[in-house]
């Protein structure tokens, strides 16, 4: 029964991350005129918390997992900014900080939403 729940925890934890991922492809590849443009807040802190939205759930779920995902999150955003300019965007490497940046906060919340969680559920009832 353990095991079904962890692996049940994986995948809402990894089907998450790569709904957040796809998110963040289509807003960043999408040509600007076709964007809204009355979103608020600036460019880079909507990269920032994009990039911390994909890191949160893994790291969450298994903060060890932030050795690979930070990393592989940073790539991903790196890879953004190369593709950008065949889609009609800007390379910008203010947003590679961002996402990276981004990626690392997110880390760090799920670091400690994780080890939150355990507290809790350590914590003696009644």
């Amino acid at each position: 029964m353990r095991d079904r729940n962890r692996q049940r925890w994986y995948r809402i934890a990894a089907g998450a991350s790569a709904l957040v991922a796809l998110a963040i492809l289509v807003g960043t590849l999408t040509p600007p005129e076709e964007m809204p443009q009355d979103v608020p807040g600036s460019d880079k802190l909507h990269h920032f918390m994009g990039f911390a939205a994909l890191a949160f759930p893994m790291v969450a779920y298994r903060p060890r997992s932030a050795l690979w995902v930070v990393p592989a999150a940073a790539a991903f955003g790196v890879l953004i900014e190369l593709l950008q300019p065949y889609f009609g965007r800007h390379r910008d490497v203010g947003d590679m900080i961002a996402n990276t940046t981004g990626a690392m906060a997110g880390a760090a919340l799920g670091t400690l939403c994780h080890h939150a969680f355990l507290r809790c559920r350590a914590r003696p009832r009644g």
